[in-house]
């Protein structure tokens, strides 16, 4: 089913705010940030990155923490897109406050009209609320889809369209929360 949950007008943008896909917790020894996508991982990463593509809302940047899980979920991603999506990834952004990714975003885009920030929480479920005053659960592999007017670094009158969750979207629940 194609949706385009997006009607823009003027100056309007979009901001897709995702959790890396599921990782492996196999290796107790590996340090953190080189924790690599599990097997549930793999799957649900090109899965999500179908059902941005069914729903016009593909970037045209992502901008990523550096970690292992997260350069793995931006490769998943881009391959299903066609390798179309440059990925800019930063160290700063592993486990990033807000204000970082704020920051990030601000630095690094310009005409840019829908931009996929791919991290980890507790900085995503962060982001979510900081942007819209929202409390939104993002499990691994949830995209929040954004919209707001002005520039990216002054990102005015967000609001949350929608949190597509994997899970929600397996058992054939198309929404899991529409405003």
């Amino acid at each position: 089913m194609t949706e385009n949950l997006l009607k823009k007008e003027g100056n309007e943008k979009t901001l897709l705010l995702m959790r890396h896909a599921k990782s492996s917790w196999q290796e107790a020894s590996r340090a953190d940030f080189d924790r690599p996508l599990n097997r549930r991982g793999k799957s649900a990463a090109p899965r999500m990155a179908g059902v941005l593509q069914e729903r016009n809302l593909l970037p045209q940047k992502i901008i990523a923490s550096s970690a292992k899980r997260t350069r793995q979920t931006a490769e998943l991603l881009t391959a299903t897109w066609g390798n179309s999506c440059p990925v800019l990834l930063e160290d700063e952004l592993y486990l990033a406050s807000p204000q970082v990714w704020l920051k990030s975003l601000a630095e690094h885009c310009g005409e840019e009209t829908t931009v996929l920030l791919l991290g980890h929480n507790p900085g995503m479920e962060g982001l979510v609320e900081r942007l819209t005053g929202e409390d939104e659960i993002m499990p691994t592999a949830a995209v929040a889809i954004l919209t707001f007017a002005g520039s990216w670094s002054r990102l005015t009158g967000s609001r949350l369209l929608q949190v597509l969750r994997p899970r929600e979207l397996s058992t054939g629940e198309e929404l899991s929360r529409e405003l």
